[in-house]
């Protein structure tokens, strides 16, 4: 039952998407932290990262609420 469940959500190309350009945002996101940090840049631009990442934290914690609440919806 979860095997069809987990085929049928996962196959939507609008998932696929969001969560391939979150991952990439975080991947370039700690680029861009350590570039800053390692090469004394502005303090702007580390902070500016870390808003990036609590900003994709976010967007990956509700894919996941998402998630959990489409498989609740099913068990019912």
């Amino acid at each position: 039952m979860y095997s069809e469940i987990y085929k049928k959500f996962f196959n939507s190309k609008h998932l696929a998407i969001s969560f391939t350009g979150t991952i990439l945002g975080i991947i370039t996101t700690v680029i861009l932290f350590l570039h800053a940090m390692i090469n004394d840049q502005e303090i702007v631009i580390a902070k500016f990262s870390i808003f990036l990442l609590i900003f994709f934290g976010t967007s990956i914690l509700c894919m996941l609420g998402n998630d959990i609440e489409i498989l609740a919806k099913t068990n019912n």
